[in-house]
């Protein structure tokens, strides 16, 4: 954890010398998108696809090289079907689960190199990142009914916090003078304490430069 935290330290430094070294051109990132729970088994079990959604700011440090600062946010329901079943509640009783989403946040600094910095023409790109990530879960409320008996429980989940890295790729496509869209797929790492936390967010969404 310490030398991946060095590592990331590391990677800001250098690149924000390279940026005051260079023409500080600076571009707004806006875009959504869906988002799978990728790990541990628990996560993948219990929660669905959900929607993310988030933005940042990208400074340029060569003609192929920038970095991006982002923020996200994810939302994953929860699926409440598997619950049931592994619950092994059978068909007859009445039963729902209100709540327990699970909502990621995240912070990042992210490493974007294009693989063709040719002007006003589709690139593809790669990019990296580090920072830092939270999940948390609403309560989830269960009610069950069954000829005229009913009942309720609330599940209370604990919050993660923990280092995370990605890494993915993407397209950039001209759309004006100052305007493109791009489309990106992305594998998440949290080092959640005991199994890491993974996700694989697929976003799109408008580069704007200012």
């Amino acid at each position: 954890m310490r030398i991946l935290t060095l590592t990331f330290l590391a990677i800001v430094a250098i690149t924000s010398m390279a940026w005051s070294q260079t023409d500080k051109k600076t571009d707004l990132y806006l875009g959504g998108g869906i988002a799978f729970p990728a790990g541990p088994e628990e996560f993948t079990d219990y929660w669905k696809m959900g929607f993310t959604a988030g933005g940042g700011i990208g400074f340029s440090l060569t003609p192929a090289a920038s970095l991006v600062l982002t923020v996200g946010y994810g939302a994953f329901p929860l699926n409440e079907s598997e619950i049931l079943r592994l619950a092994g509640v059978p068909s007859y009783v009445n039963t729902s689960i209100d709540g327990g989403t699970a909502s990621a946040l995240d912070f990042a600094g992210n490493i974007k190199l294009s693989l063709n910095p040719t002007p006003n023409t589709v690139t593809p790109y790669l990019v990296v990142g580090a920072g830092y990530f939270s999940l948390s879960f609403s309560d989830a409320k269960i009610s069950a009914s069954y000829m005229g008996n009913s009942a309720s429980e609330t599940l209370k989940f604990d919050t993660e916090s923990a280092f995370s890295t990605s890494f993915g790729a993407g397209i950039d496509i001209p759309a004006g003078e100052t305007t493109s869209i791009f489309v990106e797929g992305r594998y998440s790492i949290a080092f959640t304490k005991g199994e890491n936390t993974s996700y694989v967010p697929l976003r799109a969404g408008a580069r704007i430069a200012l």
